[in-house]
């Protein structure tokens, strides 16, 4: 059986795979029935509302190439929580490419036997291209990881001051 923190590290390279894969089951399966996705301002509950906004969002794009860097992970239980930094290769529609980072905060639970995303926050803290030059937005002051000191603040950027940015 694995241990906790390989299932859990597991589980975020399976969902950055459905990602790349763009797989709706296979990312829909990362989600507890009940989790919540907090991204771009908006917070989407349940996996039978989260899937649906994410293929939705990802028709902006041809394919995201995600890395995880440096998780930083508590384990109590069947909970858990961690901070994770995530850096994505955004392939675009008119085929540019772009550079986006940023920060999850997760809550993550044991559901039917599997560690589940609970609640998934993404705070966007660069987006551009890879030499930099983009959009820096800014982030809360989080204190050590893995707290996330208001989990019920908005996801950062919302989508309007994204799409502002991007607009220039």
């Amino acid at each position: 059986m694995e241990q906790a923190s390989d299932a859990i590290r597991n589980l975020v390279a399976r969902y950055s795979d459905a990602v790349w894969r763009l797989d709706a089951q296979a990312y829909g399966a990362c989600w507890a029935d009940d989790g919540v996705w907090a991204f771009m301002g908006q917070a989407v509950a349940g996996r039978d509302a989260i899937v649906p906004f994410w293929l939705e969002f990802m028709k902006n794009f041809r394919k995201a190439w995600q890395m995880i860097n440096n998780p930083v992970l508590v384990i109590e239980g069947d909970r858990a929580s961690q901070r994770l930094y995530v850096e994505e290769t955004v392939f675009a529609l008119d085929g540019s490419i772009v550079v986006s980072k940023g920060i999850y905060h997760d809550d993550l639970v044991i559901e039917r036997g599997e560690w589940k995303f609970a609640r998934r926050h993404f705070d966007l803290v660069y987006y551009g291209p890879a030499d930099m030059s983009g959009q820096l937005f800014e982030t809360a002051s989080y204190g050590p990881a893995p707290t996330d000191p208001d989990p019920a603040r908005p996801a950062t950027p919302s989508m309007e001051q994204f799409l502002a940015a991007l607009a220039g």
